[in-house]
């Protein structure tokens, strides 16, 4: 087999694991068993592409119809818009010679605001059917209409940010009725069981913070019960973002440097490319897709020089980066010896970029 042919099967079992049930189940396990962390390792960073991303996302718009207070998005200083669909189709033809890829349409808005969000999943598709899509929304705008053209397109999986159980508690935190969100999500669960479709796979999110600590297990055995995947995410403070609301504490474990810079880059809805999805104010920009290629920028001396700083610890010479937490989400995808600013004999290699085997 040709080392071509390998790295597009090893793409597809990626894409898939990180698509499936199996995949999640993965992921946790390494958090929790320290014996399955080197293979993970060694298996993640085959699947590192210097040359283009395996999974990036995509932002069809930065508005949004809830203000969440736990989302800095009402603070930037950047213009709200719309992504265009000629630098969406650029984008996503751009693709073609790389194989299967992840692709999140969202980032800091709600993606189902854009009147074009089912063409985006089809073209998608029709670029490479083997393409992982993911949408996070917030449901409240999940019509049967969309549901159904969702399914029909295709979506690989489909995430919402709840956050509650009780209504007066989701009024509180993000400002949206729950009942309305609840009956769309369990509308598209009968539209699924009525079309006997597989995917979208469902999850659904609350967030651990003061407000919500006391309904999380009710949460999780809601929706658990109706065959949605629950996720229970720990608070961040957005790279700093939200620091007046909630404290820079990143508890006892070490750090270790973010998985985004070899793996999820973001595209804004203005072309312009952030180095991951937690850039809520552009101001983690690494180039720009109207004038570039994503494969440029991906490759560029600017991306090469940030990840050296996060293999050397040197977290602080990069703005963004100085306060973020969002490293704590994702186990640690390097072996101390290839951090060259550990206290291994290694050290001296301040210079060296682990490259793809």
């Amino acid at each position: 087999m040709s080392p071509v042919t390998f790295m597009s099967l090893f793409g597809r079992v990626f894409q898939y694991l990180r698509r499936s049930p199996a995949g999640y189940w993965i992921k946790g396990a390494v958090r929790k068993t320290k014996l399955l962390s080197p293979l993970f390792k060694l298996a993640i960073q085959q699947a590192m592409d210097y040359q283009y991303p395996r999974s990036f996302n995509i932002e069809p718009t930065s508005h949004c119809n809830l203000k969440c207070v736990m989302c800095p998005r009402q603070r930037p200083h950047k213009k709200d818009g719309y992504m265009k669909m000629d630098l969406f189709r650029k984008i996503v033809d751009e693709t073609l010679g790389y194989g299967p890829r992840s692709i999140v349409l969202y980032k800091d808005g709600e993606p189902l605001l854009h009147p074009e969000i089912i063409e985006m999943v089809r073209y998608i598709k029709q670029v490479n059917p083997a393409h992982n899509i993911l949408i996070s929304t917030n449901g409240l705008l999940l019509t049967e209409k969309l549901s159904q053209a969702l399914i029909q397109n295709r979506l690989d999986q489909l995430h919402f940010s709840i956050g509650a159980v009780i209504p007066e508690t989701y009024n509180k935190i993000r400002g949206g009725k729950l009942q309305q969100l609840e009956d769309n999500i369990r509308r598209l669960i009968e539209i699924k069981r009525v079309e006997r479709a597989k995917i979208p796979y469902l999850s659904a999110q609350i967030i651990n913070m003061p407000e919500t600590q006391g309904e999380i297990m009710q949460f999780r055995n809601k929706w658990t019960n109706l065959g949605v995947r629950v996720i229970v995410q720990e608070l961040r403070h957005w790279a700093g973002g939200l620091e007046d609301k909630i404290p820079v504490a990143y508890g006892s474990k070490a750090r270790h440097p973010c998985h985004a810079l070899w793996f999820a880059p973001s595209v804004n809805w203005d072309g312009l490319v952030s180095m991951c999805c937690f850039d809520w104010d552009e101001q983690g920009i690494i180039g720009d897709m109207n004038t570039q290629t994503l494969a440029e920028i991906w490759q560029s001396e600017l991306l090469q020089k940030y990840r050296k700083l996060h293999l050397a610890g040197e977290y602080a010479s990069i703005p963004l980066c100085a306060n973020c937490d969002h490293y704590l989400d994702y186990p640690d995808l390097w072996f101390s010896w290839q951090k060259t600013g550990s206290d291994s004999k290694y050290r001296g290699h301040r210079g060296s970029v682990p490259h793809k085997i």
